[in-house]
């Protein structure tokens, strides 16, 4: 009986042991040793060339990780950087986009304004002007428009002269004027709306003039050009126009 009893009792001790490891292991899943103290107590039994080993391992793995810390933050940095410069150039082309837009609505207006502004200028010049040809055509019923219209000297005459401060009516009787003095053209009859005759003081048909005296024919056309010549050219052909005039008015 006595052996049986002892067989029992190392059964029993044997699975208390096996308890115990299963407890070990057990603790040693929820709570592990901390690394340091596990290298620690290997360190108690490596050599001091292979603690200086592990040293080193741990220095360079320390200095990777910070490495790959610095990397990635640069990384960060470098990325949020991009992001910001790209946002700030979007910013500035859509303000430009936009100030462009804007500028060229504002320059439509004033073209459209401008327009508006120019034709009602015109239509308001078209008005005045006809109502003064009405004055001159009532004060003047002798003239013949058209021919006035065709004769280029008095165009010219009238370039840049228009509607200022002198109207159609008193432009037409300054030129009739200038002519007459200078020519001796009466415009009346050169514009009249009845016939083409010459001027009463003109030389009868077949009278020999004097070489010193301009031909009708001449002073037609002196009359259309001298109100264009320079004193010059007036001062030239004075003497010879005066005798002509005069010769013309008595005959």
């Amino acid at each position: 009986m006595l052996e049986e009893d002892k067989k029992i009792e190392d059964i029993v001790d044997e699975n208390h042991k096996e308890d115990e490891d299963d407890k070990a292991f057990i603790e040693s899943l929820l709570n592990p040793k901390d690394e340091d103290k596990v290298q620690k107590n290997l360190g108690e039994e490596m050599t001091d060339e292979q603690k200086a080993e592990e040293a080193l391992k741990k220095k360079n793995a320390e200095e990777a990780q910070k490495r790959r810390e610095r990397e990635a933050k640069e990384k960060a940095e470098k990325e949020a950087k991009a992001k910001q410069e790209q946002e700030a150039l979007a910013k500035a082309e859509a303000e430009a986009k936009a100030k462009a837009e804007e500028e060229a609505k504002k320059k439509l207006e004033a073209e459209a304004r401008a327009k508006s502004e120019s034709d009602k200028q015109k239509e308001n010049q078209v008005l005045e002007l006809a109502k003064q040809i009405s004055d001159f055509k009532i004060k003047h019923p002798e003239i013949d428009i058209q021919k006035l219209q065709k004769d280029e000297n008095f165009n010219e005459y009238l370039s840049g002269k228009l509607l200022g401060k002198k109207s159609f009516t008193d432009l037409f009787e300054s030129y009739s004027e200038f002519v007459k003095r200078v020519g001796g053209q009466n415009t009346a009859e050169l514009y009249n709306k009845n016939a083409d005759k010459p001027s009463s003081g003109s030389a009868k048909k077949g009278t020999q003039v004097p070489d010193d005296i301009y031909s009708e024919e001449d002073m037609n056309r002196l009359a259309k050009k001298i109100p264009f010549m320079s004193r010059q050219e007036l001062a030239k052909i004075n003497d010879k126009l005066n005798r002509s005039v005069a010769y013309y008015n008595k005959n």
